[in-house]
Order: structure tokens, then sequence, then C-alpha cells
């Protein structure tokens, strides 16, 4: 069963503008972690 899922991540999709379900699920993390750490980085200022 875990091999018909492999399988189902890493195949293209000419919905998906042909990339891999594994590749658009890794670039949609990436972004929301480069937005968690942009916001959580910038320095506080105190007055």
């Amino acid at each position: 069963m875990m091999f018909i899922a492999d399988w189902c991540n890493v195949c293209l999709r000419k919905i998906l503008g042909y990339k891999t379900p594994e590749e658009l699920f890794d670039f949609e993390l990436d972004k929301i972690y480069a937005f968690y750490f942009s916001k959580s980085l910038q320095p506080v200022i105190v007055i």
C-alpha cells in the first residue's frame, strides 16, 4: 500500500503544472517557514 502512495506522490501532474505533489508540498512548507522566521527574527525596538 505504501508503494502506491509513494508512487502517486512522485508522479508529475498536469493540473499541478507538471510538478509532483511532493515538490509542491515542500514549496508550500518553505513559504510558511520563510514567513514565520522572517517575522520572528526581526529586531524588537522598545522605547
